[in-house]
Formats: structure tokens, C-alpha cells, sequence
């Protein structure tokens, strides 16, 4: 089983993305855009990048420009972060939406993983961390902050870990029984109890979550 991280490619694959990325960055504090935006700017993906402190002005601003990645904060306003998520992703100016929190939150974690949205970072990642995810996001991958995955999935039993990511890889319940040497009522046991504490409902969702996480591959 893969490292709890969401990234899994190196800084050095920024390089792949095919051309300078164009991104638009979304949050109501112009010192933190602009402070992003010089990141981004930056080595080694050189973006364009337009700014905006209202979300309401995406989708003028994607349908207008070639955006092709929208990093915003889950709580902006007017639409929060992942409704924004839910507009951007269809049509044909349909682009990826990297999420911003302050919180370490499971709960948001289960809504990120249920949204369309491609990426989530707390606002203190590390700098290396977060430009890798967006350049897994680039190349139409989804990336997950360590500081958000970490703590949700410490709350799994190894047990629990072990049945959410062979569903993830879509393992029936008699497959991960033979597999970990459970009866398949103990399998699905530990699949109820783990969803429980990701904030999930059903065994589609705990394999969505598996895999839009990094757990699954």
C-alpha cells in the first residue's frame, strides 16, 4: 500500500505539464493572491495567472480565458469552493478545481471526494508539496494535501485500511476476505466502521474515496 499522500509524482514532473499552465486563483484576501500568484509565476511552471476575490466571477473569467486549472478557497464567496467545483466541471470551459482550506477537516475531506473537484490542500502546505499537486492536476490526475489525508486516515484501524483500499481497487467481499484471511461478515464490518468514520454512506463511495485519495493505486 501506497504512503498516505495524494501526491505521488516529483516536483520535477511540473516539467511535463506541455506549456505554461493558465490558473486562476480565487480568495478574498488580495495578500494571500498575491502572494500565491508570484509562486505560480515562478519556476517551474511559469503560469499565467489572473486573480479574483469573488467566485462569482469564474466562470465569466474561464469562459473568457483559457484557464486550465482554478485553485480556490473552499469558503469564497458568494459560491463556496466546492459548489464552484460542481459548475466548473461540466460544459464545454469545464476545467479542474483545487481546493484551499484553513481547517484540517475529515468531514470536508468526504465532500471534496464526493465533488468534482481535483485537488485538496490546506494553506499551509508545503510549497513543494502543493506545486506537485497542481501539476498532477495538469495532467488530469487529483491530488490530496498530507496534512489533510494523514489525519483522517490515522482514525482507520490497519484492519479498516487494508478493506477500504481493496475495494478501491474494486475486490469483492469474498476477494478481500481470502485476501487478509477475514470471514467476508468481519469484511464487511470493518468496511461499516471505516465508513463511519470517513464520513461516508455506502462501499461505492468508501472506493471512490480510496481511490480520488491516493489510497487505491
Amino acid at each position: 500500500m501506497q504512503p498516505a499522500s495524494g501526491v505521488r509524482k516529483k516536483l520535477a514532473d511540473a516539467n511535463a505539464v506541455p506549456r505554461a499552465p493558465a490558473v486562476l486563483l480565487i480568495d478574498e484576501h488580495e495578500l494571500f493572491l498575491s502572494a500565491l500568484k508570484r509562486l505560480l509565476t515562478s519556476k517551474p511552471l511559469n503560469a499565467s495567472v489572473a486573480l479574483s476575490t469573488r467566485s462569482s466571477e469564474a466562470v465569466a473569467i474561464v469562459r473568457s480565458s483559457l484557464i486550465d486549472v482554478v485553485v480556490c478557497d473552499v469558503q469564497a464567496k458568494p459560491v463556496p469552493g466546492t459548489d464552484l467545483s460542481a459548475i466548473l466541471s461540466t460544459g464545454p470551459h469545464a476545467v479542474p478545481v483545487i481546493l484551499l482550506t484553513e481547517d484540517e477537516d475529515g468531514p470536508l475531506l468526504a465532500a471534496f471526494v464526493l465533488s468534482p473537484a481535483a485537488g485538496l490542500f490546506r494553506k499551509d502546505t508545503p510549497v513543494e508539496e502543493f506545486l506537485e499537486g497542481i501539476a498532477e492536476v495538469l495532467r488530469g490526475g487529483h491530488a490530496v494535501g498530507r496534512t489533510m489525508l494523514q489525519p483522517v486516515l490515522d482514525r482507520l484501524t490497519p484492519p479498516e485500511r487494508k478493506v477500504v483500499f481493496l475495494v478501491g481497487r474494486r475486490q469483492s467481499d469474498r476477494a478481500i476476505a481470502a485476501s487478509l484471511g477475514l470471514s467476508q461478515e468481519s469484511v464487511r464490518d470493518h468496511l461499516a466502521q471505516a465508513c463511519r468514520k470517513l464520513g461516508l454512506q455506502s462501499r461505492a463511495e468508501a472506493g471512490r474515496w480510496a481511490v480520488k485519495v491516493g489510497l487505491a493505486q
